[in-house]
């Protein structure tokens, strides 16, 4: 998760228009140290799903958001998007459980 967050959650997410600060304007907050516990087996506020199913990336929404699917449009939104990489690395980290180390 810390490799992650740095590389890609925080400096992508995290901004203060978007996910970051207490309370973030938008749901979730993805700063460091409070995005694993506001992603991991929390159910979205958009969809009854978890925003993040350990084990399963396509169960959950933090990677249909990613993808673009879902009927919503790719997060995160305008100049931002992740590359094929970056969202195969999320997906990654889900599927091996979305560990917190």
């Amino acid at each position: 998760w810390t490799a992650l967050a740095q590389a890609i959650i925080v400096p992508r997410c995290a901004s203060a228009s978007c996910h970051g600060g207490s309370p973030p304007p938008a749901f979730p907050q993805l700063d460091a140290d409070a995005g694993w516990a506001a992603m991991v087996n929390v159910q979205s506020q958009q969809v009854v799903m978890d925003l993040v199913e350990p084990g399963d990336p396509d169960q959950s929404w933090l990677v249909l958001r990613l993808r673009g699917e879902g009927g919503r449009p790719y997060m995160p939104l305008g100049d931002a998007q992740l590359t094929a990489d970056e969202i195969a690395a999320v997906e990654a980290w889900i599927a091996n459980g979305a560990l917190d180390d």
